[in-house]
């Protein structure tokens, strides 16, 4: 490989990193802003299945790696990655504001605890989608899936997994 390949394409991992996680935080301060509406009561009934749980700290990062296949993809991503922002802000905001702390460690804790997870496949996945769009267009390559992004996306299984065990056992003890 080339030296301008590769500063080419860690300056292209960082910018990726850089849009998603951009989003990520202005959708959180817009659902920061928005949870300020006052909120009655609040019920919540926990579903203490582990299926479930897996299910609630999967859905975003798993709506990355199947978007980040698509050519348009570079389009969704940071929309998802803004979802994700202002739904966590925003049910913590109003948990918070509401003064149930026990409610938002289980609702909020491993969301907050996969939110880093989310970022890290999001800016792989807007990569991927972004370098599809290249190719289609005839100004580019596909970026082929290395072992390091492997290892990364194992780690970030792993830490996914760890997220929904901690979730489950929250809505056992709490």
């Amino acid at each position: 490989m080339e030296p301008a390949s590769i500063t080419r394409g860690r300056a292209f991992e960082l910018i990726s990193f850089w849009i998603v996680s951009s989003f990520f935080i202005l959708g959180a301060a817009f659902g920061y802003s928005f949870s300020s509406v006052s909120i009655s009561e609040i019920s919540f009934v926990p579903d203490c299945s582990l299926a479930a749980s897996l299910l609630n700290v999967l859905l975003f990062p798993l709506l990355s790696l199947v978007i980040g296949y698509f050519v348009f993809g570079f389009v969704f991503l940071p929309l998802a990655s803004f979802a994700d922002g202002f739904l966590i802000s925003f049910s913590s905001g109003i948990l918070l504001r509401a003064g149930e702390l026990r409610r938002y460690f289980l609702i909020c804790g491993s969301r907050l605890f996969s939110a880093a997870v989310f970022i890290l496949l999001a800016s792989y996945s807007f990569r991927s989608s972004l370098s599809l769009y290249l190719a289609s267009a005839g100004r580019g390559a596909v970026i082929p899936f290395s072992r390091k992004k492997l290892f990364r996306f194992l780690l970030a299984v792993a830490a996914v997994c760890a997220a929904a065990a901690l979730e489950y056992w929250l809505s056992l003890v709490i």
